[in-house]
């Protein structure tokens, strides 16, 4: 009875939205009934479960409220959850974009690399590589490690509208790891094998 009682409360809640929440719960309560045969500890522990589902969905509503008025990191961080759908955000990688975009529109480094690599992959927007090197470039001239990293692939590869530069590549990738770029190595280990 506790068991269903506190299901129908988190479904009430909003909480059970996503397929993913829904059998994280489900695989919950079924250690719970394993483990705690006793009903006063399931319902003790299910009460638990609902009090941090109610933490989350406030966070989730104090961050959206920071990211609205303009506070970039917790727009970074919206942006971040709503393209997961963690911690209270239902997944909705058009949200991401839209807090990406506006981040990226003022200047936000990091937010223009994440935003390129969604127009890139396609996640949630329509995929569109010329306007994600586009994304890559500006972060560039702010001299972002991740979008040196991301240009340099793009040159070694040919992707994202630019024909393979070799030189380019190696360049971008030099300056990444000048940067701090761990993945920048990585990537320029891979063009020394290729003979560049």
């Amino acid at each position: 009875y506790v068991l269903l009682w506190t299901h129908a409360q988190l479904s009430d809640s909003g909480y059970l939205r996503s397929k993913k929440r829904r059998r994280k719960i489900k695989g919950l309560v079924a250690r719970l009934e394993s483990n705690f045969p006793n009903a006063w500890e399931t319902q003790v522990a299910m009460a638990r479960i609902q009090e941090a589902a109610k933490r989350w969905q406030a966070f989730a509503a104090a961050l959206k409220s920071a990211a609205r008025l303009g506070h970039a990191p917790s727009m970074r961080r919206a942006a971040d959850l709503a393209e997961s759908g963690e911690f209270g955000f239902n997944k909705d990688p058009q949200a991401a974009f839209e807090w990406r975009t506006r981040l990226a529109r003022q200047g936000d480094a990091a937010a223009m690399v994440s935003l390129g690599e969604q127009l890139a992959a396609g996640r949630g927007v329509a995929k569109d590589e010329k306007m994600a090197l586009t994304w890559f470039q500006r972060a560039a001239r702010d001299d972002a490690p991740a979008a040196h990293t991301a240009l340099g692939v793009a040159y070694a590869r040919g992707i994202h509208g630019v024909e393979r530069d070799l030189k380019r590549a190696r360049r971008h990738l030099d300056k990444a790891r000048e940067l701090g770029q761990a993945e920048a190595s990585f990537r320029l280990g891979q063009l020394h094998n290729q003979g560049v």
